[in-house]
This record gives C-alpha cells, structure tokens and sequence, in this order.
C-alpha cells in the first residue's frame, strides 16, 4: 500500500477465493519477501514472452522498457503525514510511529497497531508478521509521473530512482498485498505466482497491463502504470530520508492556491484553515530541503 494507515478498500484490494491457498500465519519460519519475489522470475519470463505478437510486440517492449528506465517508487501521503515525513527527515512506518508515540504506552505492540489501524490492524500483523524482518516492510507504488496511488491522499513523494541503495531488498507486487490477505491468513501461492524483484519489474507491470496498451497512446502509459486505483505495489525495507525524495507532487495544488486566495478576503472555516497551514508547511519545508514542487 501507498501509505502508513490503511482505509477502506480501493478495487485492486479485492480478496482473492482460494480456500485452499489461503495458509495461516502461526507458521514456524519467517519468509524471506525478497527471496520469493527473485524466484518468480523464471514464471515472469514465461508469461512475458506469450504476450508477444505482431500486433502487441511493439507496445509490450516499449512498455517494459519505458517502466525499467523511468520508473521510480513513490509514497502517497495524507499532508499531515507529509510534514511530519519532511520536518523529521526520516519515513517512519507503522510499527515506527505507534512505538514513538506517547499514547497507549502500557500497551503491547500489537495492542498500538490495532489502537492506530481499527479497521486493517489484522491483515496488517498477519502479513507483516509472516516475513523476516516484517515490521521493517514499508510500501509504496511505482511510478513513471502524475499523483500516484491517489487513492491514499493527494501529496505524493518520489523517490530517486537509485532508492533503495540495495536492489536486492526491494519487492513489486501486481497489485496491492493486501489483496492477499484475508484477517489473519496469506494466500502464500498466489502471492508468490504476484511477485517481482528488481530486474523484472518492467515484466510484471507489462503483464499486468498488456491489454491496455494498444487502447491508448504512450503519453498516457504512466497513468495506466500508477493512478488512484490502479498500482504495481513496492515493499522494502530501507527507510527514506529527504535526501531520498527526488520531487513531490500535490494533485489537487488549484484547491491550496484558491484557499490562499480565499484567506486574503474572508475568514476559512476551521478545516479549510487548518489545510491552508498544512500546505504552507509543506511548501516552507520543501523549500528547506531544496526539493522541488510539481504540480499535477
């Protein structure tokens, strides 16, 4: 997923049907994510090459091209998770930000989860708690331009493309992983049939969405890629810094300029007032980190 909390569900959250698949999470060895995903490959470069054809070819290469050499992960905030990224200079996760807040202290670990994820703390510890290093996991979605997973909110951070430092710790699922998670159990087949690492990300993504392709024009081929619905999801591990961020864009930026506008005659409600003070942090501290501002 694109973000520290979870909500209720976009389309691509949709529950895999398959009893049997379905393997609960008391399992007594931890899995290794990124192991599982580079095992994928061979069945990537399967299914890859059947999409081949004189009226796909070009399209299906140029695609996969297009995601391997442009392609970057992106992290999609709501804007007070934004500041606190860029005022702290470090991402803090879930398991991170329930351990450093005051509240709920005589609690237990997972009792914080579900205080902080009431709907979605199951799923979250059942499949965080099935891989190694599992409260490390952060997530994100890969991304070639435009807002991202705006499903999560409308600020979303990109990250360099040499993020993380090592490729080896770093997963692509087709859709979110969530979508193979049901309470506390993991479809752990369909999952590891979802899965890419690094050098097949382009394939993965091209697989997923071949059909498109010819039904739109390459200018487009981004928005296919990553939108509010739509997302090849990435898992990693290392945590982003504000020397990570190549650039962050803020769909909707109309919205915060016409507030600003709107400020200078008349009094804001308490909502709009409090998103007017959120962007401008926002903008004073990108401005700080010298990161730059797109508009989308």
């Amino acid at each position: 997923m694109a973000n520290n909390t979870q909500c209720e569900s976009p389309k691509e959250y949709q529950k895999d049907s398959a009893p049997e698949e379905w393997l609960p999470m008391s399992i007594p060895e931890k899995i290794d994510l990124f192991a599982m995903a580079a095992k994928n490959s061979i069945h990537l470069e399967k299914e890859y090459q059947k999409l081949h054809s004189p009226e796909t070819n070009g399209a299906v290469d140029r695609f996969c091209t297009m995601v391997m050499q442009t392609s970057h992960i992106s992290i999609n905030f709501k804007p007070t998770a934004c500041a606190q990224f860029l005022a702290s200079g470090r991402h803090l996760n879930i398991h991170e930000l329930v351990e450093l807040s005051s509240e709920h202290a005589d609690l237990t670990h997972e009792e914080k989860i579900f205080k902080a994820l009431p709907d979605s703390a199951e799923e979250r510890l059942g499949f965080d708690n099935s891989f190694e290093k599992g409260e490390q996991i952060r997530y994100g979605a890969l991304n070639m331009g435009g807002g991202g997973a705006l499903y999560f909110d409308n600020i979303c951070v990109v990250l360099k493309q040499s993020f993380p430092e090592n490729k080896d710790e770093v997963a692509y699922c087709e859709r979110d992983s969530f979508g193979y998670v049901n309470r506390s159990m993991v479809n752990l087949t369909g999952l590891s049939k979802a899965l890419a690492a690094e050098s097949h990300k382009g394939k993965l993504a091209t697989i997923k969405h071949c059909k498109e392709l010819a039904l739109h024009p390459e200018e487009s081929w981004p928005n296919i890629l990553c939108s509010r619905n739509s997302y090849v999801e990435a898992l990693f591990w290392q945590a982003p810094t504000v020397e990570s961020i190549a650039c962050v864009r803020i769909a909707n930026q109309n919205d915060y300029e016409e507030l600003v506008v709107k400020a200078a005659t008349v009094k804001l409600d308490k909502n709009e007032a409090q998103n007017l003070a959120r962007y401008h942090e926002i903008v004073e501290l990108l401005a700080k980190h010298n990161i730059t501002l797109d508009k989308v």
